[in-house]
């Protein structure tokens, strides 16, 4: 019944029958493992129908490079993060449409599978630095020279299943985004520092989602807790100060993965 209503909302969204090259058995057979998975990715297939298609028919590649495209302008976006997560979520879901039926068809085993997952929430998290950076600065709460791009000074630490490119599809993202505070002086100081930990905050909700949404990701960081962002955006000080305390062993060796 599934597969009977992704057809029917294929059909409607090309404005045309799909055809029968979706009724090879193999895909068929897809498709039926696909909808019996999970209800989560039985629902994107149904909201994206056409990135399900053609995940079957051209190949998972395809339908991570037209995402990853889609990526790209995202980096100049606006608004906070109900925006970021509006913008993110769909690219997201397409992602994770061609990914499951990559491994569910046998095209990807599981490690190629993770590892592009790994990829893609990287491209993710650049993305959302950039927009929620360039945000800060558009509100004068950072200032930062545009001529080597608005996140100069500002990146981004992997960690755990993320590092070791074996993410499952919520995650978690274990990372940590570090500031060189040098950037900044005086007043801006303070400043930077607030608007760093906005962007943590902001982060997490873009990624997390409001309840009933699905997440882009869950975010966790070895550096605080996590709520409101906190831990997830750090100075480089800050950062150098905890892994120099003897208490902090676990830090140290989350750093030196």
């Amino acid at each position: 019944a599934g597969v009977a209503r992704w057809r029917k909302a294929l059909a409607e969204a090309l404005g045309e029958d799909p055809g029968a090259s979706l009724d090879r058995p193999d895909r068929l057979l897809t498709m039926l493992k696909a909808f019996g998975a999970t209800r989560r990715l039985a629902d994107l297939c149904l909201k994206h129908p056409v990135a399900a298609a053609e995940a079957l028919t051209e190949g998972a590649s395809s339908v991570l490079a037209q995402a990853a495209r889609d990526l790209t302008p995202l980096s100049n976006g606006v608004g906070g993060a109900d925006a970021l997560y509006g913008a993110l979520s769909p690219l997201k879901n397409r992602a994770d449409i061609a990914i499951a039926i990559a491994e569910i068809s046998g095209a990807w085993s599981a490690r190629e599978a993770t590892a592009a997952r790994a990829d893609f929430a990287e491209r993710l998290i650049e993305t959302a630095l950039a927009w929620l950076v360039r945000a800060a600065i558009n509100r004068g709460e950072l200032a930062a020279s545009q001529e080597d791009g608005p996140v100069t000074g500002v990146f981004a630490l992997a960690g755990g299943d993320f590092a070791h490119e074996d993410l499952a599809p919520y995650g978690p993202v274990e990372m940590a985004i570090i500031y060189d505070e040098s950037l900044f002086a005086g007043p801006a100081a303070r400043m930077a520092e607030r608007a760093f930990v906005r962007v943590g905050a902001e982060l997490r909700e873009a990624f997390e989602g409001k309840p009933g949404d699905y997440p882009i990701f869950a975010l966790r960081t070895p550096f605080g807790s996590g709520v409101n962002g906190a831990g997830l955006v750090e100075s480089q000080a800050r950062a150098v100060a905890n892994l120099a305390q003897a208490s902090h062993n676990a830090l140290r060796a989350w750093m030196a993965t």
